[in-house]
Protein backbone atom coordinates (compact mmCIF):
# COMPACT_ATOMS: atom_id res chain seq x y z
CA UNK A 1 0.00 0.00 0.00
CA UNK A 2 2.87 2.38 0.76
CA UNK A 3 4.18 1.94 -2.80
CA UNK A 4 0.76 2.93 -4.11
CA UNK A 5 0.72 6.02 -1.90
CA UNK A 6 4.14 7.01 -3.19
CA UNK A 7 2.99 6.49 -6.79
CA UNK A 8 -0.10 8.64 -6.16
CA UNK A 9 1.94 11.41 -4.52
CA UNK A 10 4.54 11.34 -7.29
CA UNK A 11 1.79 11.56 -9.92
CA UNK A 12 0.43 14.72 -8.29
CA UNK A 13 3.94 16.20 -8.29
CA UNK A 14 4.45 15.39 -11.99
CA UNK A 15 1.03 16.82 -12.90
CA UNK A 16 1.80 20.07 -11.07
CA UNK A 17 5.18 20.27 -12.82
CA UNK A 18 3.42 19.63 -16.14
CA UNK A 19 0.94 22.46 -15.45
CA UNK A 20 3.84 24.79 -14.64
CA UNK A 21 5.61 23.75 -17.84
CA UNK A 22 2.48 24.75 -19.77
CA UNK A 23 2.65 28.16 -18.04
CA UNK A 24 -0.21 27.51 -15.68
CA UNK A 25 -0.38 29.70 -12.60
CA UNK A 26 -0.93 28.77 -8.97
CA UNK A 27 -4.66 28.17 -9.41
CA UNK A 28 -4.10 25.92 -12.43
CA UNK A 29 -1.41 23.97 -10.57
CA UNK A 30 -3.72 23.46 -7.57
CA UNK A 31 -6.59 22.35 -9.79
CA UNK A 32 -4.38 19.95 -11.76
CA UNK A 33 -2.89 18.50 -8.59
CA UNK A 34 -6.29 18.03 -6.97
CA UNK A 35 -7.67 16.38 -10.10
CA UNK A 36 -4.78 13.91 -10.13
CA UNK A 37 -5.17 13.24 -6.41
CA UNK A 38 -8.95 12.84 -6.32
CA UNK A 39 -9.87 11.13 -9.58
CA UNK A 40 -11.59 7.90 -8.46
CA UNK A 41 -9.85 5.69 -11.03
CA UNK A 42 -6.41 6.97 -10.04
CA UNK A 43 -7.21 6.54 -6.36
CA UNK A 44 -8.34 2.98 -7.09
CA UNK A 45 -5.24 2.11 -9.09
CA UNK A 46 -2.94 3.22 -6.29
CA UNK A 47 -4.97 1.86 -3.37
CA UNK A 48 -3.53 -1.63 -3.91
CA UNK A 49 -0.25 -2.71 -5.41
CA UNK A 50 -0.87 -4.27 -8.83
CA UNK A 51 0.49 -4.13 -12.38
CA UNK A 52 -1.31 -0.86 -13.13
CA UNK A 53 -0.36 1.02 -9.95
CA UNK A 54 2.58 2.81 -11.56
CA UNK A 55 1.14 3.15 -15.07
CA UNK A 56 -0.45 6.62 -14.66
CA UNK A 57 2.77 7.92 -13.13
CA UNK A 58 4.97 6.41 -15.84
CA UNK A 59 2.80 7.55 -18.75
CA UNK A 60 2.41 11.07 -17.33
CA UNK A 61 6.15 11.26 -16.72
CA UNK A 62 6.88 10.21 -20.31
CA UNK A 63 4.42 12.82 -21.60
CA UNK A 64 5.93 15.48 -19.34
CA UNK A 65 9.46 14.69 -20.49
CA UNK A 66 8.42 14.78 -24.15
CA UNK A 67 6.71 18.11 -23.53
CA UNK A 68 9.90 19.48 -21.95
CA UNK A 69 11.83 18.43 -25.03
CA UNK A 70 9.23 20.00 -27.33
CA UNK A 71 8.79 23.27 -25.41
CA UNK A 72 12.20 23.90 -23.82
CA UNK A 73 14.36 21.85 -26.18
CA UNK A 74 15.48 19.97 -23.08
CA UNK A 75 16.98 16.95 -24.78
CA UNK A 76 18.10 15.31 -21.55
CA UNK A 77 14.45 14.92 -20.58
CA UNK A 78 14.19 12.34 -23.39
CA UNK A 79 16.61 10.16 -21.42
CA UNK A 80 14.38 10.48 -18.34
CA UNK A 81 11.41 9.53 -20.51
CA UNK A 82 13.31 6.39 -21.47
CA UNK A 83 13.97 5.57 -17.83
CA UNK A 84 10.29 6.03 -16.94
CA UNK A 85 9.27 3.90 -19.91
CA UNK A 86 11.67 1.13 -18.96
CA UNK A 87 10.45 1.03 -15.38
CA UNK A 88 6.84 0.90 -16.62
CA UNK A 89 7.74 -2.10 -18.76
CA UNK A 90 8.87 -3.94 -15.63
CA UNK A 91 5.25 -4.19 -14.52
CA UNK A 92 3.08 -4.10 -17.63
CA UNK A 93 3.46 -4.11 -21.40
CA UNK A 94 0.86 -1.60 -22.60
CA UNK A 95 3.35 1.28 -22.91
CA UNK A 96 4.63 0.36 -26.41
CA UNK A 97 1.11 0.79 -27.81
CA UNK A 98 0.96 4.32 -26.43
CA UNK A 99 4.52 5.09 -27.56
CA UNK A 100 3.59 3.98 -31.09
CA UNK A 101 0.61 6.33 -31.01
CA UNK A 102 2.84 9.16 -29.81
CA UNK A 103 5.35 8.44 -32.57
CA UNK A 104 2.64 8.63 -35.22
CA UNK A 105 1.33 11.87 -33.69
CA UNK A 106 4.84 13.35 -33.64
CA UNK A 107 5.14 12.68 -37.36
CA UNK A 108 2.02 14.77 -37.97
CA UNK A 109 3.30 17.86 -36.16
CA UNK A 110 6.46 20.00 -36.22
CA UNK A 111 7.70 18.10 -33.16
CA UNK A 112 8.83 15.42 -35.59
CA UNK A 113 12.16 17.20 -35.13
CA UNK A 114 12.51 15.18 -31.91
CA UNK A 115 13.26 12.15 -34.08
CA UNK A 116 16.52 13.87 -35.08
CA UNK A 117 17.72 14.03 -31.48
CA UNK A 118 20.05 11.24 -30.50
CA UNK A 119 18.72 11.55 -26.95
CA UNK A 120 15.34 10.27 -28.15
CA UNK A 121 16.96 7.12 -29.53
CA UNK A 122 19.14 6.75 -26.43
CA UNK A 123 15.97 7.08 -24.33
CA UNK A 124 14.31 4.31 -26.33
CA UNK A 125 17.43 2.19 -25.85
CA UNK A 126 17.24 2.79 -22.08
CA UNK A 127 13.61 1.63 -22.13
CA UNK A 128 14.59 -1.49 -24.05
CA UNK A 129 17.58 -2.31 -21.83
CA UNK A 130 15.57 -1.94 -18.61
CA UNK A 131 12.75 -4.04 -20.06
CA UNK A 132 15.00 -6.91 -21.18
CA UNK A 133 15.08 -8.78 -17.81
CA UNK A 134 11.30 -8.71 -17.59
CA UNK A 135 10.89 -9.89 -21.18
CA UNK A 136 13.41 -12.70 -20.57
CA UNK A 137 11.58 -13.73 -17.39
CA UNK A 138 8.28 -13.78 -19.30
CA UNK A 139 9.82 -15.95 -22.02
CA UNK A 140 11.34 -18.33 -19.47
CA UNK A 141 8.00 -18.77 -17.67
CA UNK A 142 5.67 -19.44 -20.63
CA UNK A 143 4.66 -15.77 -21.02
CA UNK A 144 2.21 -15.39 -18.12
CA UNK A 145 1.34 -11.85 -19.21
CA UNK A 146 0.19 -13.10 -22.62
CA UNK A 147 -1.84 -15.78 -20.87
CA UNK A 148 -3.38 -13.16 -18.58
CA UNK A 149 -4.42 -11.01 -21.54
CA UNK A 150 -5.76 -14.06 -23.38
CA UNK A 151 -7.78 -15.20 -20.36
CA UNK A 152 -9.29 -11.74 -19.99
CA UNK A 153 -11.35 -12.64 -23.05
CA UNK A 154 -11.63 -9.10 -24.34
CA UNK A 155 -13.57 -7.95 -21.26
CA UNK A 156 -12.09 -4.47 -21.54
CA UNK A 157 -13.36 -3.82 -25.06
CA UNK A 158 -16.96 -4.97 -24.93
CA UNK A 159 -18.44 -1.52 -24.25
CA UNK A 160 -19.66 0.68 -27.09
CA UNK A 161 -17.67 3.90 -27.70
CA UNK A 162 -20.43 5.96 -26.07
CA UNK A 163 -20.60 3.67 -23.03
CA UNK A 164 -16.81 3.77 -22.77
CA UNK A 165 -16.79 7.61 -22.91
CA UNK A 166 -19.50 7.83 -20.24
CA UNK A 167 -17.58 5.41 -18.03
CA UNK A 168 -14.44 7.53 -18.39
CA UNK A 169 -16.46 10.56 -17.37
CA UNK A 170 -17.51 8.77 -14.19
CA UNK A 171 -14.19 7.17 -13.23
CA UNK A 172 -12.28 10.43 -13.62
CA UNK A 173 -14.96 12.33 -11.63
CA UNK A 174 -17.60 14.28 -13.63
CA UNK A 175 -16.65 17.45 -11.75
CA UNK A 176 -13.23 17.29 -13.40
CA UNK A 177 -14.63 16.86 -16.93
CA UNK A 178 -14.25 20.57 -17.79
CA UNK A 179 -10.56 20.30 -16.91
CA UNK A 180 -9.69 17.38 -19.18
CA UNK A 181 -12.02 18.58 -21.94
CA UNK A 182 -10.23 21.93 -21.87
CA UNK A 183 -6.94 20.02 -21.93
CA UNK A 184 -8.02 18.22 -25.11
CA UNK A 185 -9.12 21.42 -26.87
CA UNK A 186 -6.64 24.05 -25.62
CA UNK A 187 -3.56 22.89 -27.60
CA UNK A 188 -5.54 23.38 -30.82
CA UNK A 189 -6.78 26.88 -30.00
CA UNK A 190 -3.99 28.39 -27.88
CA UNK A 191 -0.76 29.33 -29.58
CA UNK A 192 1.39 28.76 -26.49
CA UNK A 193 0.26 25.13 -26.31
CA UNK A 194 0.92 24.23 -29.93
CA UNK A 195 4.14 22.35 -29.09
CA UNK A 196 2.16 19.75 -27.12
CA UNK A 197 -0.56 19.05 -29.69
CA UNK A 198 1.03 15.72 -30.53
CA UNK A 199 0.55 14.56 -26.92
Amino acid sequence: ASSGVLAAAALVWVVVAFVRLLRGGDAAAWIGGLAAALAPILMGLTATLNTTTFEPLAWTTVAYCLARAAILDDRRSLLWAGLAGGLAMEAKYALPLWLFSLAVAMLLFPQRRLFRYRELWFGLAITFIIAIPSVIWQAAHASPFVELVHNAGGKDITASPIAFALNQLLVFNPLFAPIWLAGLIAPFVMRDLRPVRFI
